[in-house]
């Protein structure tokens, strides 16, 4: 079995790799989950893989890549800073793209009709995970390791926190003005409790809210323990839209009511709004709940569904009409292997597609049933066991896309070393590929973090590799084929 290397404790949901592996599910082939079966799966990779030399593009004829672009973190000197920077997140606004990193935020400029991104600035903070939302000429960045407010660090304020003036172990959402793109400002830190892993905008007329996930999985923390952080807690903080920096920590709010869950249950992982229905779905490494958030405040708790042949709820996304809540898998989390499969039905890192009338009011006694699921189909190549091991083709962040015809539903999806999927799933029983690109560089396959679609153009932010952004282009999800974004786009924050 595949381990999650965090801390050296088993990971969060591994009872049901257990069961998973003991035949639990009879309606879903397990698929893949050693080493040696990657291999030998990757060796008959004619399940639609194309023939190409290690270093070009690997893909669907429909899929073409414009553009790659390294995050520098020493824009203008002269290497920009040793191999890049280990990208996470990404946020648009108009031709400005902030791209989330470990090392710190990096601000772009989309040229060449969104083909090419050009890096203007670099804000030198580390903090992972470097989780993004942008408002106005402000980006909240999500920090979740301690001792990065810090003056004495390069390129780091010692600017006060809404607990203390002077704190340089904070953890939660750096404040960073980008009013200038080219020379990234903090402007502000608010600490939350366990910091903040991921975060998620709801946009109002005057006032904006945050909500802000983490969970206790850090090896060795004292702080912030199962104990003293409920597996259900998100923190709420509110902003004037006139100036984010002014922004305010309202409390902290536990959306899984005792005995909704099992004892699995870690903490919560992310989320996405629906805001013109006031409606958020959060994934909770163990299980998911759909929120009521008509007072943003007071997030109220609808349903609450566990899935056991999920590993890992990881992202949480609504389909533009509300009708659909799809929940990613982070299969073994982010240190682990994770797996692949090339069966699109195994569980191994899936999509998960269900009913959002049907979450509402569910129960770990009575939870929603899935309409169906969706797996990456293919291995990428490899070499010996020592390239396998690391593969990781686990649904990551993920963002549904707008089409014009109400009738479809297609999610542009990153696979880690598993390229970008495009699928169709407008029968959420019956899902289908689309199109996919698997670049490669030398001999490394990607990371892709995250992927998004903006603007008739795909953007990918990679993470070990340090490859940086890549743009790609893909036949059928044009601006003809697909409804404009507005011009601020969070990919968590859906705003239709």
């Amino acid at each position: 079995m595949l381990i999650l290397l965090l801390g050296g404790t088993e990971p969060a949901g591994a009872h049901k790799l257990k069961a998973l592996e003991s035949g639990l599910s009879d309606r879903f082939d397990a698929g893949a989950f050693t080493v040696a079966n990657r291999i030998s799966l990757s060796a008959v990779a004619g399940d639609g893989l194309e023939e190409a030399a290690r270093g070009e593009l690997q893909g669907s004829e429909n899929f073409r890549r414009f553009s790659r672009t390294r995050i520098l973190t020493r824009p203008g000197a002269p290497k920009g800073g040793r191999g890049g920077a280990q990208g996470s997140d990404m946020a648009f606004r108009g031709n400005l793209m902030v791209a989330g990193t470990y090392q710190g935020l990096g601000t772009f400029r989309l040229e060449r009709g969104g083909r090419k991104a050009k890096q203007l600035g670099f804000f030198r903070c580390p903090g992972a995970q470097g989780d993004v939302v942008l408002s106005g000429d402000y980006v909240f960045y999500s920090v979740d390791s301690r001792g990065s407010n810090d003056k004495r660090r390069p390129g780091c304020n010692d600017t006060p926190t809404n607990r203390s003036r002077t704190s340089v172990e904070a953890e939660g959402l750096r404040i960073i003005d980008i009013s200038n793109p080219r020379r990234p400002q903090q402007a502000g830190f608010i600490e939350t409790d366990c910091g903040s892993h991921t975060q998620t905008l709801l946009p109002g007329r005057r006032v904006s809210h945050i909500y802000v996930l983490s969970y206790p999985l850090t090896a060795g923390d004292t702080e912030c323990t199962e104990a003293n952080h409920p597996e259900g807690e998100l923190s709420v903080v509110r902003f004037p839209n006139a100036d984010p920096s002014r922004a305010k920590l309202l409390g902290v709010r536990d959306v899984l009511p005792p005995g909704s869950t099992s004892p699995a249950t870690v903490g919560c992982h992310d989320s996405g709004v629906l805001a013109g229905k006031d409606l958020m779905a959060v994934a909770c490494l163990g299980a998911f709940a759909l929120l009521d958030i008509s007072d943003p405040a007071r997030p109220r708790t609808l349903g609450v569904t566990e899935n056991q042949a999920i590993e890992f709820d990881h992202s949480a996304q609504f389909t533009w009409d509300g009708k659909y809540i799809v929940i990613g898998d982070e299969h073994a989390g982010a240190a682990g292997g994770g797996g692949c499969s090339t069966d699109q039905t195994s569980p191994i890192g899936a999509m998960w597609f269900y009913k959002t009338s049907e979450v509402r009011g569910s129960d770990l006694l009575n939870p929603a049933q899935p309409e169906g699921l969706y797996s990456l189909p293919r291995v990428p190549d490899v070499d010996n066991p020592a390239d396998a091991e690391p593969f990781r083709c686990t649904t990551h962040n993920f963002a549904i896309v707008p089409m014009r015809d109400r009738d479809r539903y297609v999610a542009v999806t990153p696979y880690y070393a598993g390229g970008i999927s495009v699928v169709d799933f407008s029968d959420p029983a019956d899902p289908r590929e689309l199109g996919w690109t698997l670049p490669e560089r030398g001999t490394r396959n990607p990371d892709f973090w995250s992927a998004y679609w903006y603007r008739g153009r795909i953007y990918g932010n990679e993470h070990a590799t340090r490859h940086g952004l890549s743009v790609f282009g893909m036949k059928g999800l044009g601006k003809r084929q697909v409804k404009p974004l507005g011009r601020t786009f969070n990919p968590q924050t859906q705003i239709r």
